[in-house]
């Protein structure tokens, strides 16, 4: 597997799916600008790089968990990571069944630095927001 698979979209599903599981859906977070940082960050990987995050994500979608440290760790706030290294992709957990995918980044130092954290976390908060005041996925 080196891509994510794309399936056809369900009626009340989002354009930016990156994966339809059988307990978990996994969709990039989007900027009020219309960027994906997550599907942008995949794009410039290497087809290596990209099915290993295939197959974590794959795992995640269709188990609805991922209990090994080396490849899905939560960090704070309601922000985990899924590990493909040295390549990290941070998300959260909403509701139902929906995982948001924040961005992605190259992990260089031995912790994920703060930033990156806070970045997630700042993104999972307009994602809140925007949700909340009913903008988010209108289109």
């Amino acid at each position: 597997m080196t891509e994510l698979k794309r399936q056809p979209r369900l009626p009340g599903e989002h354009e930016y799916l990156a994966y339809r599981g059988l307990k978990k859906r996994l969709e990039f977070y989007y900027t009020v600008a219309g960027k994906v940082l997550g599907a942008n960050f995949l794009k410039a990987l290497t087809i290596e790089e990209k099915a290993k995050f295939a197959a974590v994500l794959a795992v995640m979608g269709d188990r609805g968990q991922l209990r090994n440290e080396e490849k899905f760790k939560h960090l704070r706030d309601k922000i985990y990571e899924f590990k493909a290294h040295p390549n990290r992709m941070l998300c959260f957990f909403t509701k139902g069944d929906l995982i948001i995918l924040t961005h992605g980044f190259v992990k260089k130092e031995k912790k994920t630095p703060n930033n990156e954290i806070e970045r997630a976390m700042s993104i999972r908060e307009d994602y809140l927001d925007r949700v909340r005041r009913g903008c988010y996925y209108e289109k």
